[in-house]
């Protein structure tokens, strides 16, 4: 039985522009958004320069479908305006995915464009960079007294009772939630205090029982654990810790609710524990994200922006967002070496640190080959091949599996190479991210460039091969069927990539070979024993299927892959939306056979 497609939300526009200059901005008048220099500066002779905000869209509203707007946060900022096709000169009947250099320096990332010593020391990051709250929800949080005193309530020697109830949630989806919410939720009605010892429990609670939300799928129980011991540690000190819990909290009941169509419910969560909350998130970067330089405390805050970001990753505009959260990582890492190893929340931080590295570093692996536009910033926080100094169980298993997203870490510098091999060819001018790479494999192809990338499929293939022979290392975990979900979980990634380097790299069209491809990659997926909950970090694999299962014309394959969305999308995991429509406008394409319609040069999502 097909799934129901999430309840949307739209937006209430404003009148005003937000990725306007510097400028313009202070003299408070419209700016045109032109670039490098807009009209208003080029007239007055102003230098124009243009600021990489982190946005926070925050809105209480709802439409009439009864889904709450899910982008209060961090994720839902807004992106430089892309260069458009005509921008750049071509027309419907020319190949956009080429272009000549001379013509590049119109079409580079606007997001970033203005940063500086961008791998050096990071940016003055103040709060009127960082957030912009709608007037709905600023109206609303004006009235509230709430501030982030409210959660110096004796948090250094606070323990929350995480063990109010168990949800068996590695194979359920969120609405198998209600009972236990009827039993144990909190009374928010008609307000409630966000320190209360019960608000605190049962968000804690679900913590444990969903592994922060699904943020940490892969993550088997005992070394969820150990990172429950780490946020504790920190939010021992820094309560910020504390609120983002609660955040997140609100932002699962609302999404629970919503799919009950609970909209009493969803607006007790939204005006009594999401909001005041997230106020206090607010004040505490006010006060503290360009003055702390305390490296458990830099940490803690950046892993609020990145919590508060992966809630809202399937917005459009993803891409300054998560630049920022790369900006707030290497100042977490410049800090990383005044951390005393005497101290239990530097130790903490430390480890923190390493899970939030190993996120970055996949999802901009993600982002760079599912955006059409790419992802440019490659500077890695740490060498993919430098041996670690001190590893950390909360990061990497004792099997060598990468717990964040459930490979082994011999996948890292092969995903290395293939991030600078689309970026150096980008750089030429030869854009093949995105369904950039789908169209130059189904269309004739440039003999100069297609035997380079053909050979470098085959060499990077080759190293793919090795790494797939090696076998599997059993961990010592408790829970075998968890055991087998990682296992399965490296095998996907391996065949996943495998199927994305023999069609649009080397080029291999065999319609038995690439079947036979896909049916393992789908028996794998199905294998998983978690496959509906920790396959969120398989997102991009079995939308990679999916992808081959339309050029083969399998509508049986297909469909699997489809369902298998479906599932992900039921527990909550938006941007699969995105995977879902992708694919039904890459088959309407294809059954037109029209392949200019593949790249839409407004498109700029990432399947993170």
């Amino acid at each position: 039985m097909g799934r129901k497609k999430p309840l949307r939300y739209k937006r209430k526009p404003t009148g005003y522009s937000r990725i306007g200059c510097v400028q313009c901005k202070k003299a408070h008048v419209k700016c045109d958004e032109q670039s490098p220099v807009c009209k208003r500066c080029t007239r007055l002779d102003l230098p124009c320069t243009y600021k990489v905000p982190f946005i926070v869209e925050n809105s209480s509203q709802q439409n009439t479908a009864g889904r709450p707007l899910d982008t209060a946060a961090v994720g839902a900022a807004v992106v430089q305006p892309m260069v458009t096709e005509t921008d750049m000169g071509c027309n419907n009947g020319n190949d956009c995915s080429m272009i000549e250099e001379s013509q590049r320096s119109t079409g580079q990332d606007l997001t970033t464009q203005n940063i500086s010593n961008e791998f050096g020391t990071p940016l003055n990051l103040t709060v009127d960079d960082l957030v912009l709250v709608l007037p709905g929800d600023l109206d609303f949080m004006s009235s509230l007294d709430h501030t982030f005193d409210d959660f110096i309530f004796e948090q250094e020697t606070f323990v929350p009772n995480y063990d109010l109830f168990d949800l068996q949630w590695k194979s359920h989806i969120v609405v198998d939630y209600l009972g236990s919410f009827n039993k144990f939720e909190p009374e928010v009605y008609p307000s409630i205090h966000l320190n209360d010892k019960s608000l605190l429990d049962f968000a804690w609670t679900l913590v444990k029982s969903t592994h922060f939300f699904f943020n940490f799928s892969m993550y088997p129980d005992e070394t969820f654990m150990e990172v429950i011991d780490v946020l504790l540690t920190l939010g021992r000190i820094f309560p910020i810790i504390h609120s983002i819990v609660l955040y997140d909290c609100s932002m699962l009941m609302k999404e629970v609710y919503a799919k009950e169509n609970m909209n009493e419910k969803i607006e007790l969560w939204d005006k009594n524990v999401r909001i005041p909350v997230f106020k206090i998130c607010l004040d505490v970067l006010s006060d503290r994200i360009d003055n702390s330089t305390s490296f458990a405390e830099y940490v803690s805050l950046t892993f609020a922006v990145v919590i508060i970001f992966a809630a809202n990753v399937s917005d459009s505009s993803w891409r300054t967002h998560f630049h920022g959260c790369q900006q707030l990582l290497h100042k977490s890492s410049n800090l990383k070496h005044t951390a005393r190893s005497y101290n239990h929340a530097d130790r903490a931080a430390l480890q923190l640190l390493d899970i939030l590295v190993e996120w970055f570093q996949f999802s901009q692996f993600v982002a760079q080959i599912s955006s059409n536009h790419g992802w440019d910033n490659l500077a890695w926080l740490e060498s993919p091949d430098e041996q670690e100094v001190e590893q950390h169980m909360t990061s990497v298993l004792d099997n060598g599996i990468v717990l964040i997203c459930g490979y082994s870490k011999g996948m890292k510098p092969i995903i290395h190479k293939l991030q600078l091999f689309l970026k150096n060819w980008k750089d030429k001018g030869v854009n093949l991210c995105g369904t950039n790479l789908v169209k130059y494999a189904l269309q004739d192809k440039n003999p100069g460039v297609e035997g380079q990338i053909k050979s470098f499929g085959y060499e990077l293939r080759a190293e793919l091969q090795l790494l797939k022979r090696q076998n599997y290392k059993r961990s010592t975990l408790k829970d075998f069927m968890w055991d087998c979900t990682l296992k399965h979980s490296n095998t996907i990634h391996c065949l996943g990539l495998d199927l994305y380097l023999t069609v649009f790299f080397i080029g291999i069209k065999d319609h038995e070979v690439l079947t036979r491809m896909v049916e393992e990659l789908l028996e794998s997926v199905l294998c998983m024993p978690y496959h509906s909950t920790a396959g969120v970090y398989c997102h991009w694999e079995i939308y990679i299927g999916g992808l081959v299962s339309l050029i083969l014309e399998d509508q049986r394959l297909y469909s699997c892959f489809v369902e298998l969305l479906h599932q992900l999308l039921g527990n909550g995991m938006y941007v699969v939306e995105k995977s879902l429509d992708g694919l039904e406008n890459i088959g309407q394409a294809l059954d037109n056979g029209n392949l200019d319609n593949l790249v839409d040069p407004n498109q700029d999502f990432a399947l993170i």
